[in-house]
């Protein structure tokens, strides 16, 4: 299964936003803020290692846009920023950090991610992200029901420390969402005995 690699630039996001061209865009923070260091789940150490992970995420919207609220109830759209890839580097850690690269281009499972909201608003100072977002982990022939399934939503809210740059907030809730997938994975122990088996297969 591929592995989506979508890196989105600026011009390609304003691009796809179709009749809003001229919307300024906001750029990824460098460094990229780490609210969560680590997506290690050490229930899974010795029983997931060996088992190889494919991160799907052509479900997940490419962009979304940053809405103001004013204080009378009128809302705009001040700026469009990258989402997809976002999502691509949180998930594509939890893999990194609890399984293993594909052997001879084979993989063992597919993550897929979907995107069910993306929300970015403005209120007067302070900004607010809310994420749905539904995760999947499923065989690779996709013939039988997904081993796990959830929809998952995180917000946060806090300050903007660069008007072009997009706002923590956004990667709170996004990696407050993975890093609540990576602790279920590892407290599901169905999911923990059917990796230890594709490992002893290994063997």
């Amino acid at each position: 299964m591929k592995i989506f690699r979508i890196v989105l630039g600026a011009t390609s996001v304003a691009l796809m936003l179709s009749g809003c061209s001229s919307l300024p865009v906001l750029d990824e923070p460098n460094p990229i803020p780490m609210s969560v260091s680590s997506y290690k789940a050490h229930e899974l150490e010795g029983k997931s290692d060996q088992v190889s992970v494919a991160l799907d995420v052509a479900d997940c919207v490419e962009a979304a846009m940053l809405v103001s609220k004013g204080v009378f109830g009128g809302t705009s759209v001040e700026a469009a920023y990258p989402v997809r890839q976002a999502i691509e580097r949180e998930f594509q850690r939890v893999i990194d950090d609890n399984f293993s690269e594909p052997v001879d281009g084979k993989d063992d499972l597919i993550l897929r991610v979907s995107t069910m909201r993306v929300m970015l608003t403005q209120t007067r100072f302070t900004y607010t992200s809310d994420i749905s977002l539904t995760v999947r982990l499923m065989h690779p022939d996709e013939s039988r029901a997904p081993l796990f399934r959830k929809t998952y939503r995180a917000k946060s809210s806090g300050s903007m420390d660069d008007d072009d740059e997009i706002p923590n907030c956004f990667y709170e809730a996004l990696q407050s969402i993975a890093e609540n997938f990576a602790t279920d994975l590892a407290s599901n122990k169905k999911l923990v005995w059917y990796f230890e088996g594709v490992q002893n297969n290994k063997n």
